[in-house]
């Protein structure tokens, strides 16, 4: 809410390397921390007000902002909603962990509308969808890519394929596996994503593939580990084929780390193979 917020008053400024919006929740408590890229301090100083004042309550105005004005709201089906933060803090800084570059605040702040660039829907019609690059895995209804941006930057997304059957679990829950298994958080461009290298890729893309194979049906059957290993062929045992093997063995040590029987068994049929 707080980015479209912002993007409804600033229409011209755009969310990545100008400002971050990060929350956190702790102990029943609930904060949310907002930070820009060293924005001029008069822009910086009107919006920080705003922003507190619009989405900040303390332990005593649970239900109302100061000066009366209700949380509540509703969204266009009618359903009621109740929004605000206990600690909002609005720092003029990038996050410590942020390597963006300094960005042109004249530029953007003196366009009285957002810079035109064509239109991008997803497939659903809803949001704008994501450059997605190079496809890693297709598994229970979803598409996993990996792309490499002009800067250097990698971010992997999944995302799911317009005709995959509705999951059969709770949204919240499937989120948190993935988040807490994976890393990959589900993003504004209707899809999970992950910034940077994954060390383990296969592994990591071989778990993301297992839970989504929990919850959802369609496209390619979903990723699980092979229940028998073929018997060796010359085919199977040339240099290359050993390479691959090892890969593949390196991609499933995680799961089999975390107790996955499959996983267990199968690298020990490959073992066999990689030995021949």
């Amino acid at each position: 809410m707080i980015n479209q917020f912002i993007k409804k008053k600033y229409p011209s400024l755009p969310a990545r390397n100008y400002y971050w919006v990060r929350s956190s929740s702790f102990a029943n408590v609930n904060a949310i921390d907002i930070y820009f890229n060293d924005a001029p301090e008069e822009f910086y100083n009107e919006l920080k007000k705003e922003l507190e004042r619009k989405f900040e309550y303390g332990s005593y105005h649970y239900g109302s902002r100061q000066g009366g004005e209700e949380l509540k709201s509703k969204t266009d089906e009618g359903k009621r909603i109740d929004y605000g933060t206990k600690y909002l803090h609005v720092n003029n800084r990038k996050p410590y962990d942020s390597d963006a570059p300094s960005v042109d605040w004249e530029s953007v702040l003196s366009q009285k509308s957002a810079p035109s660039a064509p239109a991008r829907t997803s497939p659903s019609g809803q949001r704008p969808s994501y450059p997605v690059g190079e496809v890693l895995k297709d598994c229970a209804g979803w598409t996993i890519y990996k792309k490499t941006l002009p800067d250097g930057r990698i971010v992997y997304n999944a995302k799911i394929k317009p005709d995959t059957p509705k999951n059969k679990g709770d949204w919240n829950e499937i989120k948190g596996e993935i988040y807490v298994q994976t890393g990959f958080k589900w993003g504004r461009f209707v899809a999970f994503e992950k910034w940077g290298v994954i060390a383990s890729e296969a592994a990591v893309v071989e778990i993301l593939c297992q839970i989504l194979g929990k919850y959802y049906q369609g496209g390619d059957a979903p990723a699980s580990v092979p229940a028998e290993t073929p018997a060796p062929t010359p085919a199977t045992t040339g240099t290359k084929s050993k390479e691959d093997i090892a890969k593949a063995i390196k991609g499933l040590q995680y799961l089999a780390d975390k107790g996955n029987e499959k996983a267990i068994k199968a690298i020990r049929g490959l073992q066999y193979l990689l030995n021949k």
